[in-house]
């Protein structure tokens, strides 16, 4: 009967993993598989409502799972606030004096500083990513660089401890930061987008940081908004902030991405942001690049388990008189596992 039970089980479960990995989308064969018709009618209802049985008990292992890694939740959150009141404690009495008066102590993997005596931030940036590679792209004389999205953390009032993670906070704060600290080199152009940490700027005080950025800095050009494509003779690269969480396998976001663009609009090149991986695939005759981040880890991603890869891809296009792609080579810089970066110039 047990045995009997799980074959049911089994055959239901492979259906409707199979639709899941196909995004909800049921064939017509599965759904005839589904079906209840006069002939089966007993059998299968019998069928289903053993495995409706499974399902509930299941539910409730998790409910039981839910309730008891809240609880853990819980414990561990006091146990942030005792560390985090612990650090502000020991910046405050023994950091060194910073510019505005505040204080600041270096780590090897991070810097804490206060933002005032009541709070103690830890920031995540890494300027020396960036540098090291605009130094790069200065060294191979790479004239354009193209960022997808997300040039600041934004501003998030619904995420109480997101005010420890920031260096710069408020629009004007992170569009001055922005602008003073981003990699500058003559000759370079960068081209970009905006992401929903930029995005949350205009959701909440309608301010549109990318569009101020490149007001203020003319080797940064501002495309829009989440998408933009830019045209090179025949070829069409699109860059694409992205959105969601991350997925299971790193290349179903992508390739549900392109399935879905008109075969009159689809790009030769995808740069996708916001999923902090890298990843590389030719898909549908789209050459597809997930571009990773150049940030630490965030103690928020790290509460979600979020994976956080930092590099960046170089691509070497060889192209035809029209422009059309011949060959493309991609080379990923990757940052993984490294500390502090100091590049040397040629």
């Amino acid at each position: 009967m047990e045995d009997n039970i799980y074959k049911i089980q089994e055959n239901i479960n492979r259906i409707f993993i199979e639709i899941e990995e196909n995004a909800g989308e049921i064939t017509e064969e599965q759904l005839e598989q589904l079906n209840i018709n006069q002939e089966n009618l007993k059998q299968k209802l019998s069928d289903y409502n053993k495995a409706i049985q499974v399902y509930k008990n299941y539910n409730e292992s998790i409910s039981n799972e839910i309730k008891r890694l809240q609880e853990l939740k819980k414990t561990r959150t006091n146990r942030i606030e005792v560390l985090r009141n612990t650090m502000k404690n020991a910046v405050i009495n023994f950091g060194t004096d910073g510019k505005s008066g505040n204080k600041i102590i270096e780590l090897e993997d991070c810097k804490l500083f206060t933002k005032s005596t009541e709070s103690v931030i830890e920031n995540k940036e890494r300027l020396d990513i960036l540098r090291y590679l605009y130094d790069l792209a200065e060294d191979e004389e790479i004239n354009t660089v193209f960022h997808v999205g997300d040039l600041c953390d934004g501003a998030y009032p619904n995420r109480p401890n997101h005010t420890y993670e920031l260096r710069a906070h408020g629009a004007e704060e992170q569009l001055e930061y922005i602008v003073e600290k981003y990699p500058s080199k003559t000759g370079i152009k960068t081209m970009f987008i905006g992401g929903n940490h930029d995005y949350s700027h205009v959701r909440n005080a309608g301010f549109d940081i990318g569009k101020a950025v490149a007001k203020e800095r003319p080797d940064m050009i501002y495309l829009g908004q989440d998408v933009a494509d830019v045209d090179y003779g025949k070829t069409r690269l699109r860059l694409f902030h992205g959105s969601k969480g991350q997925s299971y396998a790193r290349s179903y976001r992508m390739q549900k991405y392109v399935e879905q663009i008109p075969t009159e609009e689809k790009p030769d090149i995808l740069l996708m942001g916001h999923y902090h991986n890298s990843f590389y695939m030719k898909y549908a005759d789209v050459h597809c690049f997930q571009v990773p981040s150049t940030i630490d880890q965030t103690p928020y991603a790290r509460s979600l388990g979020l994976n956080n890869e930092k590099g960046a891809w170089i691509a070497d296009l060889t192209t035809d008189k029209q422009g059309g792609i011949m060959t493309i080579e991609p080379e990923f810089i990757d940052f993984s596992g490294q500390k502090r970066l100091v590049r040397r110039k040629k």
